[in-house]
């Protein structure tokens, strides 16, 4: 896959200071080691425990430009319990053309 992801980590709240309102946040990072630009791309986050699926989130980063990485991090809202690894699926519609992102800079280039 073009898409690389790194740094996958869950912290629960209770390791955490100020966390009134989740239960806890996911950290990792997104490399794009494709020559294309991303818009809006998504991602599935799935925290389990042993193979048993403990929390589903869903998050979107909004622009991911050709061999970038990008942090990111995501409150979990809900309720988990003993969280022993976790999942990332990205996902990117490759045959939607609106996936694709081409700034202006790169216009100019094509013309």
């Amino acid at each position: 896959s073009n898409i690389s992801l790194g740094g996958v980590e869950y912290i629960p709240a209770n390791r955490i200071a100020g966390t009134a309102g989740f239960t806890g946040i996911v950290k990792f990072s997104v490399t794009n080691r494709s020559i294309y630009n991303y818009y809006d791309p998504g991602f599935y986050i799935i925290l389990l425990n042993g193979s048993e699926i403990v929390g589903v989130n869903f998050t979107r980063i909004n622009i991911l430009r050709s061999l970038e990485s990008v942090p990111v991090q995501v409150n979990v809202l809900s309720p988990v319990s003993n969280v022993t690894s976790e999942k990332i699926i990205p996902e990117i519609n490759i045959l939607d053309e609106k996936t694709f992102f081409i700034d202006e800079v790169e216009k100019s280039e094509l013309k």
